[in-house]
């Protein structure tokens, strides 16, 4: 049971409901637990990231059945090399969207554009 649905059982409740200040302070909570933090304008990183999406989706395009250390090694470049862990979480974005197809060979996972 989330918090929600526990002040909201606690709201059915004759005692609570028959006290005011006590309603007042669920509907406060509640309003608290169900506000979103929501920013219309990207970060920097999530903006760097939609560039190295595409450079991900170009190099599937070229290539495809690569492993994460292939891509990441082909991603590098003079000034910037990436990590496994970044280019793995950003595939899995890929991965969850329908973009990228993942297959494992022999237990090794590699990384193709969706058909």
């Amino acid at each position: 049971m989330t918090k929600v649905e526990m002040f909201n059982a606690l709201k059915e409740v004759e005692e609570v409901k028959a006290n005011a200040e006590m309603v007042e302070f669920i509907d406060h909570e509640i309003a608290l637990l169900t506000k979103k933090r929501t920013s219309k304008t990207p970060t920097k990183t999530q903006k760097e990231n939609v560039a190295i999406l595409e450079n991900i989706k170009a190099i599937l395009e070229a290539n495809s059945g690569l492993t994460v250390t292939e891509i990441a090694t082909v991603l590098a470049t003079d000034a910037q090399t990436y990590s496994n862990q970044k280019v793995s979480a950003l595939l899995k974005k890929l991965v969850d969207n329908g973009e990228v197809v993942k297959e494992y060979d022999k237990r090794v996972a590699k990384f193709s554009l969706a058909k």
